[in-house]
């Protein structure tokens, strides 16, 4: 009788400790499912925010292409050529614009003394009809990452020095010349002492 209760004791004992064990194992399981899960939800919801932030910036701004453009309009009496640079999006729609090209800084008397061969002050700032007329002639390029920021130097560079315009010896094709120079890649025409629909119009055949 005494035996049978003391084997009765041990089992239902090592069914406890059994039960016990399964417990602790279940609520430890749970408790690792529970951090997986919590851990898991603050990943998505901000734990990483500059990574999320990084990911939807990537996403939501699309990559520019960089472009420069040469072109040439009809001014009195010689026409004028200047360059448009900037950014377009990936549908080709330009989203960001910047013009540059020398010109003497007094429209009239510069243009008249910088004819026979005088050197004049000039600027490299757009005037009204570099952004409001159509051009007669120009052509546009696509650039890469290396050749823009040669572009970007090159004009930082010019608008740090002062500029002359003349006619037989430096005039708006010199200057269209030195920029595509110092971009590397767009070939000019040497003779720079014509007029500048045509010298665009010659550069354009000679980067096809």
């Amino acid at each position: 009788m005494f035996d049978r209760f003391v084997n009765r004791s041990a089992m239902i004992l090592f069914l406890a400790r059994t039960q016990a064990r399964t417990q602790a194992r279940t609520q430890a399981g749970a408790r690792a499912v529970a951090v997986v899960a919590l851990a898991l939800a603050l990943f998505v919801t901000g734990l990483a925010p500059a990574q999320q932030a990084h990911a939807q910036s990537a996403v939501a701004a699309p990559s520019l292409r960089h472009f420069v453009e040469f072109r040439a309009r009809v001014y009195a009496p010689f026409g004028h050529s200047y360059i448009v640079y900037g950014a377009t999006d990936p549908g080709g729609a330009v989203v960001q614009s910047n013009t540059i090209g020398l010109a003497p800084r007094s429209r009239v008397f510069g243009y008249a003394l910088g004819a026979t061969g005088i050197p004049v002050p000039a600027t490299i700032e757009p005037s009204p009809e570099d952004l409001s007329m159509q051009p007669l002639v120009s052509f546009r390029v696509d650039l890469s990452p290396d050749q823009y920021a040669r572009l970007l130097a090159f004009v930082a560079q010019q608008r740090a020095k002062d500029h002359y315009w003349s006619q037989l010896f430096y005039n708006c094709n010199n200057f269209t010349a030195d920029l595509a120079h110092a971009v590397g890649g767009i070939e000019a025409p040497v003779l720079t002492a014509v007029i500048p629909p045509a010298y665009v119009a010659a550069m354009s055949l000679l980067n096809q």
